[in-house]
């Protein structure tokens, strides 16, 4: 399946960045997340999603790691931003290893 859309820049955030380290791959999530595969999200947020690409909004993706935690990542703006659900951090750092 090709993607919807590019990512542009990515950033991850600091416990992203701590997974990633300790080997987590995160691109198979970027790639369902470019592909419309956008996790466990409900009609609505599918539909804000679509609307999205065709307008170029926020594009979000939610994906449980836990039964506890979830992978969120959203698209705008010409970046993507990877995070933990419980970070309430705005704190990201430039990733470049993905292949996208």
């Amino acid at each position: 399946m090709s993607p919807l859309f590019s990512p542009g820049c990515l950033y991850v955030t600091p416990g992203i960045h701590a997974l990633i380290r300790r080997g987590m791959d995160m691109s198979s999530y970027l790639q369902r997340h470019t592909q419309g595969d956008w996790g466990h999200i409900d009609a609505c947020q599918t539909a804000e999603n679509h609307h999205a690409i065709r307008h170029g909004s926020s594009v979000r993706s939610v994906y449980p790691l836990t039964p506890c935690i979830r992978l969120l990542i959203e698209t705008q703006g010409g970046s993507t931003t990877l995070k933990l659900s419980d970070e309430l951090t705005d704190r990201r750092i430039r990733y470049r290893k993905f292949g996208f």
